[in-house]
């Protein structure tokens, strides 16, 4: 018994880390060579789920459908560039890399629902540990000037991030790249703590705590990465009480105790004013809104002032001018605005395009409601907070954590539908 005890622990972490690293998208330099482990997790899950398709020469159809759209939406693309030279190829990566991830979670829910009979709630408990994992390695470097120093002459952050690591202002952790990313990965994670145990008629004293815990220490994640994610999490708080008809009330109402209590016994010990900089950033928006009657802040200036501006003709407004703005073979364009860069890359016509996946997903959820409330709920979440944070950054299916759990949750219904009865939402 005790062998099988040990076998069946190391086989939780042989899963436990696998998900982390094809979740965390971790740049890692050895003997000068840089690793990316999520990318190169995800290749081999992805191969492997490839050649199981070829061996069984059947494939589901909402997988193919899926990968049909990707693939015509990379052919647009692709010959909508021809006429540039193939100046800026960069959404066809993208695309790849799309496909990449899907088929690779998809191969790691299916090896992992084949040893642990189902168990897919284990997959969701996994990824929210990697999450708070990573946000108390951002609270680590934020803390300890020694610990930043190691850490990141193994891990490498880009430039953006470094410069801020130096102002110790917004914290990346193990991602390559931070900010309003991931803030919005700790604020999806903290909603899908909620979804995933708050949503329970009962939750013994225990989890109360120890997820309550999870939050705060999810919420410090938000705080140190960037602002959007309060945004996102307001929006899914809201969402999640109303989607549950207030079923969950209770459980945060406790939690909420839980939280003022923690606030007052920290305060005892953390001079809260040591970390003015950090915290007046943070809350910007508040600060504003209590003074100026406005939630504006000097980023929402920046983008509502200089990032929104549309190609110079109306040709290039329809059919685009195959520039995506990132690519060393063409002009930056000067936004971050996800709807703005499509339309200089591919035009309205390839705007819609694009975004018709969002639509076929929708539609996907909405005709699967009835097997999973829950599952459908965070999907649903998901996707709307991507159409709406896309106003604000490049969010398109980045596998720095949202595509991963949006494609973990989708795979649940592809993949097993039998599995789903109904939600407890």
């Amino acid at each position: 018994m005790q062998i099988k005890n040990i076998i069946s622990f190391i086989k939780e972490i042989i899963f436990f880390i696998l998900l982390f690293l094809l979740v965390v998208p971790m740049q890692i330099k050895i003997n000068g060579i840089i690793l990316n482990t999520a990318i190169i997790t995800l290749t081999l899950l992805a191969v492997s789920y490839i050649v199981n398709l070829l061996l069984k020469s059947k494939i589901k159809r909402t997988t193919f459908t899926i990968m049909i759209i990707f693939i015509a939406i990379a052919l647009y693309t692709t010959i909508n560039s021809l006429f540039y030279s193939l100046n800026d190829i960069s959404m066809l990566i993208r695309i790849i890399i799309i496909l990449i991830t899907f088929f690779g979670v998809l191969q790691y829910v299916n090896i992992f629902k084949k040893y642990h009979n189902d168990n897919k709630e284990l997959i969701l408990k996994y990824f929210i540990l990697i999450a708070v994992i990573n946000s108390i390695i951002m609270i680590t470097v934020f803390l300890s000037e020694d610990f930043k120093l190691f850490l990141y002459s193994y891990v490498q952050v880009n430039d953006l991030a470094k410069i801020h690591l130096d102002l110790n202002l917004r914290m990346s952790g193990l991602f390559f790249s931070g900010f309003a990313s991931l803030s919005t990965f700790n604020a999806m994670v903290l909603i899908m703590i909620l979804s995933v145990y708050y949503t329970k008629k009962s939750l013994t004293p225990y989890q109360i705590v120890y997820t309550t815990i999870a939050m705060i220490i999810q919420f410090i994640g938000i705080v140190l990465s960037g602002r959007t994610g309060f945004l996102v999490l307001f929006f899914g708080l809201l969402s999640l009480i109303i989607f549950s008809k207030y079923k969950v009330f209770s459980n945060i109402i406790k939690s909420f105790i839980l939280i003022i209590l923690f606030i007052v016994i920290g305060s005892s010990y953390v001079d809260f004013s040591e970390y003015s900089e950090v915290l007046d950033w943070a809350f910007e928006f508040i600060f504003s809104a209590l003074e100026n009657n406005s939630f504006e802040t000097k980023s929402t200036d920046i983008l509502f002032t200089n990032m929104y501006f549309l190609p110079e003709n109306e040709t290039d407004i329809i059919f685009g001018t195959s520039n995506f703005g990132r690519s060393s073979n063409m002009p930056y364009i000067n936004s971050d605005s996800t709807y703005i860069l499509f339309i200089h890359g591919v035009g309205i016509i390839g705007l819609i395009i694009l975004v018709s996946i969002y639509i076929y997903l929708f539609y996907y959820t909405y005709k699967k409601r009835y097997l999973s409330i829950e599952i459908n709920f965070m999907l649903n979440f998901i996707l709307i907070t991507y159409i709406f944070v896309s106003f604000k950054d490049f969010y398109y299916f980045s596998y720095t954590g949202h595509a991963q759990l949006l494609f973990i949750y989708l795979s649940f219904l592809i993949e097993d539908k039998k599995y789903y009865t109904k939600g407890r939402i």
